[in-house]
């Protein structure tokens, strides 16, 4: 393969398996509780996502069992950049403080924090719908590329049969050139002029001398 559609092709597939993470990533986020940053963040995620799994981009058939470590590992560093990154929530006066603080220590029990809102770094840890969420993206993912790559390999394939033999069909079909007769008028005039042309190329005879 040429090496520029080579690399051209690694990086599609990078941005497939760095989009398809962020997609999941992003959901299982949102349905967790938890909030994304903004478009421009995203984007950003996106491109530093992409760069982190060009090694993955390769021309070798996506699996599972390759594909669901790193998905988990994107995920958790998902979860942090989507935590870190997302604008803080506008400020409150004392009193709405107050009695926010007020409400949730009457919901969420003495040493634990509500899911979703706790450590901004941490993923495990009383934030079980968080943990759960991020694994199932991570496992989606990972079965969503396969099934995608063996859909576009397949496609592939049938193509490259398919293809010449439409080519082949559009072609106007020509008839074969059938040889002359031999008693043909051209085969005759192309003899005799292959003979006259021969004749004009022979020199004049020697002149042979008589013996002594």
């Amino acid at each position: 393969m040429d090496p520029t559609a080579g690399a051209a092709l690694r990086t599609a597939r990078a941005l497939l398996v760095a989009a398809t993470a962020l997609a999941s990533a992003g959901a299982a986020h949102l349905s967790a509780g938890g909030a994304v940053p903004a478009p421009a963040a995203v984007a950003a995620l996106l491109a530093v996502t992409t760069v982190a799994v060009l090694p993955l981009g390769g021309p070798r058939t996506f699996r599972v069992r390759v594909l669901a470590p790193a998905g988990a590992v994107l995920q958790v560093a998902l979860h942090h950049a989507f935590t870190l990154l997302h604008p803080a929530a506008p400020a409150t006066t004392p009193t709405h403080h107050a009695a926010g603080a007020a409400v949730r220590a009457v919901v969420a029990p003495t040493g634990t924090t509500p899911p979703g809102h706790g450590d901004p770094a941490a993923l495990g840890h009383g934030d079980l719908p968080m943990v759960v969420a991020h694994a199932a993206a991570a496992l989606a993912t990972a079965l969503l590329l396969v099934a995608t790559d063996r859909a576009a390999r397949a496609a592939a394939g049938w193509l490259s049969r398919v293809v010449p033999l439409l080519a082949h069909a559009a072609l106007p079909a020509w008839p074969a050139p059938r040889p002359l007769p031999v008693g043909s008028p051209l085969v005759a005039a192309h003899s005799g002029a292959a003979l006259g042309s021969a004749a004009r190329r022979r020199g004049p005879p020697v002149a042979v001398r008589p013996g002594p």
